[in-house]
C-alpha cells in the first residue's frame, strides 16, 4: 500500500508540473515472457475509470505464472475450457489463458483498462475470438447478462475490503456449478482474511495450493513473480506474500442457505 501511495503522489506531482508529464506518470508498460508467449501490459491510471483496474497487481501475474506451469497443467489442458476472470484489471491472466486455448470472459467493474491490452496482445482471428470483455458489478452480477456455465473462475487479489468478500463469493457462486474450479490468489488485508475465513466454507470447498511448488517448469514461483512485478514498476522487490495469500483452488458449493457441499 505504501508503494501504491508513492506512485499516486508521483502522479499528483507530475500533474502539477506538466500535463504531458502527468500522462506519462499515469501509464506504464510492462513486458512478461511466458513459456511460449509474450504479453505486453499497458497500465493506465487516466480517465474516469478505476485506478485499481488500471494497475497490474501481483495476483494476476502470479496466477498467469501458475497456469503457465507445464508440470501442473500439461500442454492442451486449457483448450476450449470456459473461463471467467473476475476483477481482471489489466487483463493479464485472461490474455495468457486465451493463448493457452481457453475461452475467456474477462470482467471487472471497469473493463476499459483491459480492452487495449486484449487488442494489443491477441491478434484478430481465432485467439481474439476466444475472449469477451464484460463489465461486472459484484453487487448486481445478474445485470451483466453473463450466461452459461464455466469450467474455471480465476480471481487475483480481489479480496481487499471486508465489504467486498461476500459480494465476490455470491457472484462466483451464481456463475458457477458444483463442477467449476475457482483459482483465487491474494487476500490483501488481515481484516479481509478474517472475513474470508468466516464465510468461505458456506459457499465453497477449499483446497490450499502450496506456492512452494508453483512454476517448476516455467520458472514462475511466487518470489520470482514478486521480484518481476516490482522490477516492472521500477520499485524495490517486496517480500513474498504470506501463506494466507497463496493460490487456493475452490470447488463451487450449492446454495449455502439450502444445500450441502460438493467437492
Amino acid at each position: 500500500e505504501r508503494k501504491r501511495l508513492e506512485r499516486a503522489q508521483k502522479k499528483e506531482a507530475a500533474e502539477a508540473r506538466d500535463p504531458d508529464e502527468m500522462l506519462e506518470a499515469m501509464s506504464h508498460a510492462l513486458h512478461y515472457d511466458f513459456r511460449e508467449h509474450v504479453v505486453e501490459i499497458q497500465e493506465d491510471w487516466s480517465g474516469d475509470g478505476s485506478g485499481l483496474a488500471g494497475m497490474q497487481w501481483l495476483g494476476g501475474l502470479s496466477l498467469a505464472r501458475f497456469f503457465d506451469d507445464r508440470d501442473r497443467f500439461p500442454a492442451g489442458h486449457f483448450k476450449d475450457k470456459r473461463v471467467l476472470e473476475v476483477g481482471a484489471g489489466c487483463g493479464l491472466t485472461g490474455i495468457l489463458l486465451a493463448h493457452l486455448g481457453a475461452r475467456v470472459t474477462i470482467t471487472d467493474l471497469d473493463v476499459t483498462k483491459a480492452e487495449p491490452n486484449v487488442e494489443a496482445n491477441l491478434a484478430p482471428g481465432v485467439v481474439r475470438e476466444r475472449v469477451e470483455l464484460t463489465a461486472l458489478d459484484w453487487k448486481n452480477p445478474l445485470a451483466a447478462g453473463i450466461v452459461g456455465t464455466f469450467d474455471m473462475i480465476v480471481a487475483g487479489e480481489c479480496c481487499y475490503f471486508v465489504d467486498c468478500i461476500e459480494p465476490l463469493f455470491r457472484t462466483m457462486w451464481l456463475l458457477s456449478t458444483s463442477d467449476t474450479v475457482i483459482f483465487l490468489w491474494g487476500i490483501v488485508s488481515s481484516a479481509a482474511l478474517e472475513e474470508f475465513n468466516r464465510i468461505v466454507n458456506d459457499y465453497f470447498v477449499v483446497e490450499r495450493v502450496s506456492t512452494d511448488e508453483q512454476g517448476a517448469s516455467s520458472g514462475g514461483n511466487i518470489e520470482q513473480a514478486v521480484t518481476e512485478l516490482s522490477a516492472g514498476h521500477e520499485e524495490a522487490p517486496a517480500s513474498p506474500p504470506p501463506l494466507e495469500a497463496s493460490i487456493g483452488g475452490v470447488m463451487s458449493n450449492d446454495d449455502p442457505s439450502t444445500r450441502g457441499k460438493h467437492g
